[in-house]
């Protein structure tokens, strides 16, 4: 992996990512937009895509940095060098009720009053729930939905 330079023109003294930010959001950015291998596109952590990201940041360098100083905060420890299993991002999830056949959001409505409890939204699928008409929980998360 080589090393991203940014542009002297569009540096802002005192803001300049270091070495290890730039692997954390490199990660980040590659788990954000991921390579898509059936169609040979890269990811945004493509050196080339990556260093454009990079130069690009101008004047938001300082509040990137910032965040991902969180991001650390959140890891425990240098992102980058999590194991994959810990650094991938956490499968959606939604609600549930026994007796009831659909998933939900957190805010439903069909939810009131009801006994309900979060559950991976792939668990939800395999117990044969399906998606709330009402609070179109796939589309609020982003799974594919049986239109596409």
């Amino acid at each position: 992996m080589s090393t991203v330079s940014v542009q002297p023109a569009q540096r802002h003294p005192g803001n300049e990512l270091t070495q290890a930010d730039l692997r954390n959001l490199r990660r980040l950015a590659g788990f954000m937009i991921p390579a898509a291998g059936d169609y040979g596109a890269p990811g945004a952590d493509d050196e080339a895509i990556f260093t454009d990201i990079v130069r690009s940041l101008g004047r938001d360098q300082n509040d990137v940095r910032k965040a991902l100083v969180m991001l650390r905060e959140l890891a425990g420890e240098d992102f980058a060098a999590l194991p994959d299993a810990e650094a991938a991002p956490a499968e959606p999830e939604v609600w549930v009720a026994d007796g009831y056949p659909e998933y939900h959001t957190a805010g439903c409505h069909e939810l009131n009053g009801r006994d309900a409890e979060p559950v991976p939204v792939s668990q939800a699928v395999e117990d044969g729930f399906s998606p709330c008409g009402r609070c179109d929980p796939d589309n609020l998360i982003g799974q594919p939905t049986e239109n596409g």
